[in-house]
């Protein structure tokens, strides 16, 4: 059973989190 919906929510939270980790290691937030 495929949830299209969930699937883009998850892959939104993904990039948000990639992003997060991205500007912390960088130190600029």
């Amino acid at each position: 059973m495929e949830k299209p919906r969930l699937t883009g929510l998850l892959n939104g939270l993904l990039i948000l989190y990639i992003t997060l980790q991205q500007v912390q290691s960088q130190g600029s937030f």
